[in-house]
Parts: C-alpha cells; structure tokens; sequence
C-alpha cells in the first residue's frame, strides 16, 4: 500500500477566464514528513492545500492532475466520496481558529462531530475515550468541565489546539495546515509547532504546511517548496533553500528574512508578482529579476536538478545576481520571518495584551465590565466619558491585528476595498467617500 501525499501535473483556472491561478504543480510528502510551502500572498498556496481535498473556492476551478493520498485519488472522486475522505483521510487546520469553530456550541459537542461524522470507533463509548485523548495529544486538559467552554472562553493558542485535535481526531494519512500559526505570540506558537510536529512523527501522517515565515519553516519542515506567480520555481530540503537557493526569488526570499539579533538589514524586493490573466508568456519572475533577458522572457524555464531532490525552474542558476536595499525597505506580507523579530513576545493571554489594547481604543469586550484608570489623548480623558461620544477620536488610528493576521475579517465584507479603506473619513469629515476613495488609493499603485 501506498503512504504520504503525491501531486503531480497540478492546474486550477478561473473558471470564467480559463486564466491559470496554478500550473504544473507537483511534490511528494512522505509520511512523517512535513513539506512547507511558501511564497508571498496571492501565489496560489491556500488553492493548492485545498486541492489537495479536491475543492476549489467559488470561481475556480480543478483543470486536471492528480491528488493522491495513498492509494486515493481525490480528484477522481465524486462529490459524496470526497465529503467522506475530508477529516478521515486527509484533514485540513484552517489559518484563523476563531472563526472555523462554533461560538454557539462547546468544543467538546464541536469534536464530538468529528468523530460521528466518520462513524469513528464504532460505538459512543468508544469515541468518549478518543475524545480524552485528542485533548491529551495536543496537550490540553481532559477533564469535563473544559470540554464544556465555548470557544470564546479560550486563548487563541487554545482555540488552534483545538482545531489541531479536530483535524488528528480520525488519524488522517494527509494533513493541510493553512498558517495555523499566524496571529500567536511566539511562546505559544512555539507549543503549537512541537504539537503538530510531533503528531505527524508519531502518526506517520504527511503534512503540507502553508505558510511565509521562513523562521517557522526552519524549525518545523523536512522540505520546502517554494511558490511564485501559481508555480513551484524551487524545490529541496530546509537545508538545500536555506544554505544553498538557487532561484533569485528563493535568494531573496531568505536574505530578507530579518535576522534575531539585527545585524543585517531587511532586504525587500520592488514589484509585484503578476495576477492570473497577467502572466507572461516567460518566466513570470523575470520582470523583478536583474539577471532576466529575451531567453527567459520567451519560455518558462524547465526543472534543472542541482542534487538529489533538489530541482529548480531558472537558466541562470549559478550567475550572482545583485540583492540590495529596495526603495520602499518594505517586504509584502508584513514581512517573512515577523514571529521572531521581537513582536508579541510575553506569554498569551495571561499577560493582558488585547485587554490593554482595548482599553486604549476605548473599546470593551466580555467579560470585562469595570475599567479604571486614565487613557488621556492630549487634555481629553476619554475613559471618564461616555464610550461612543469620546472626544476627538478622529486622532485614533486603531490598526487592528487583522490586518496582518486576520484581514478577511476586520474589514467591512460587504463593501468594496477603497469604500472600506476610506470609511473611516466619512465618520469625521463631511466629504464623500466616493469622491476621496480614488485619491487615497493612488498612492499605493491600487487605483484603477
């Protein structure tokens, strides 16, 4: 019997276009191994790891290739097949806990589902002891009374181990982790780290974790393969990408990884990677790459094999190529690496960092009820006045963290991007947003 994760030949369109959003993907995952994907946002990560559960978002569509997992070929199969196959032979850990669980049921009612759902065990009694010891393997108590909170009575290091359970609950062969990490302080991502490690190596399961922080992807993967523009332009062992990068974007990717004690700068690189429909014919990494000429323009590169398992899609492997100091200083994504660049460092919720925050943005949350002390913005001493008339909050700007790690929900689902960015104007000033979105915009090269 065949074990572990094989994609070959892998392409999804636009459904309406035909425009590809990956092409030629392929890996192998043995079991017990980890392979990270990585690649700045919009490169095709998350629509790979989906694929790999034959599904695809609305408006996309599976072109061809094959998905084995085993001796399954999830593309083949039909719609209630693959409903069966998803969290009992290949299990996905999606990037924002919060939102996947329940709020309205406990987590106990939430993982005994999982477990009924697959007929698990074959009996009620024997799925209450899988159930002890799903928390047990993440390392969460097991006693009756936990399993009776909400969600929202939980960390967010809780919330992911939770759903780390979830997706372990019915001992898949193939696991998909969608930057489960992000969001966590790095204490606690380090605990969620060794928990998903060490459930792939006692469990022989194959995990393809998605992600674009190269310091996660040092500790934790076995393999790496790296995504540009809807394809894989590098693929090798932690140890191959890190010490020996032979595509320019995989160069620049780990020169700009910050370093922990700051003794180099934080290299970016200018442009954007090309959208579907806007893909050159070439290489689409030759319109930010110094060493591209009409050769690589004209045809995209095929796989050259500089060892075993390390391959590579570039002509030019081997030339040096000049990586300095972009303009802008800025790297997309907020940066790869940021889990250890000194951010979030004090221990989960125990120290009250969100409370804090919220109190500063004059904002409440359940269970606190009684705040005292002064947050004072200039002469104005905005928590001795009434919540929603605080003075001059027009001199507040609240950066939420969703908009580095959960942006799909602090802005406004409903409204267009410019409407949602220049929403807040139209609070304190009389102009249109309408009139003032395209204005704002400009300046970020998003306006059209």
């Amino acid at each position: 019997m065949t074990k572990g994760l094989r994609v070959s030949n892998l392409r999804l369109n636009v459904s309406v276009s035909g425009d590809d959003i990956v092409d030629e993907v392929q890996f192998a995952i043995e079991p017990g191994k980890v392979l990270a994907l990585v690649g700045e946002s919009g490169s095709g990560k998350t629509t790979v790891g989906l694929a790999v559960l034959g599904h695809a978002r609305r408006g996309v569509s599976i072109a061809h290739g094959h998905v084995h997992c085993g001796d399954t070929e999830v593309l083949g199969l039909d719609d209630d097949a693959k409903r069966k196959i998803r969290g009992d032979l290949v299990s996905y850990v999606p990037q924002d806990p919060a939102s996947s669980l329940n709020p309205a049921l406990r987590i106990g009612v939430q993982l005994l589902e999982v477990l009924e759902a697959h007929d698990f065990g074959g009996s009620n009694e024997a799925r209450k002891i899988r159930l002890k010891e799903m928390m047990a393997e993440v390392l969460l108590p097991t006693d009756d009374e936990y399993l009776l909170r909400y969600p929202h009575q939980l960390s967010g290091g809780q919330q992911q181990r939770v759903g780390l359970a979830m997706a372990f609950a019915c001992r898949p062969s193939v696991i998909v982790l969608d930057e489960p990490t992000t969001g966590l302080d790095v204490s606690t991502q380090e605990h969620v780290l060794k928990t998903i490690r060490q459930l792939t190596m006692d469990h022989g399961v194959a995990a393809l974790y998605i992600t674009h922080d190269l310091a996660v992807v040092a500790d934790l993967a076995d393999d790496v393969a790296v995504m540009y523009a809807g394809r894989i332009v590098e693929r090798g062992t932690v140890r191959d990408i890190f010490s020996s990068p032979a595509h320019p974007y995989t160069k620049h990717l780990v020169v700009a990884a910050p370093d922990i004690e700051g003794k180099k700068e934080i290299v970016g690189l200018a442009g954007r990677a090309p959208s579907p429909g806007k893909r050159p014919i070439g290489c689409s990494f030759a319109l930010r790459c110094s060493l591209a000429d009409d050769v690589c323009r004209g045809a995209f590169p095929a796989e050259v094999a500089l060892s075993t398992g390390h391959v590579a899609r570039c002509i030019k492997i081997g030339q040096s190529q000049s990586i300095g100091l972009s303009e802008t200083a800025c790297l997309e994504d907020g940066g790869i690496g940021r889990s250890r660049g000194g951010v979030a460092r004090s221990q989960r919720w125990l120290f009250g960092k969100h409370c804090c925050s919220r109190c500063v943005t004059l904002d409440s949350k359940r269970p606190v009820s009684r705040v005292s002390g002064r947050v004072r913005f200039g002469q104005d001493n905005c928590l001795a006045c009434d919540w929603w008339l605080a003075p001059r909050m027009d001199r507040l700007d609240v950066v939420q963290r969703g908009c580095i790690a959960k942006g799909c929900t602090s802005a406004l689902g409903r409204s267009t991007t410019g409407h949602s960015i220049c929403f807040p104007e139209s609070l304190w000033f009389a102009q249109s947003t309408t009139h003032h979105w395209r204005v704002h915009l400009a300046p970020i090269g998003h306006c059209r």
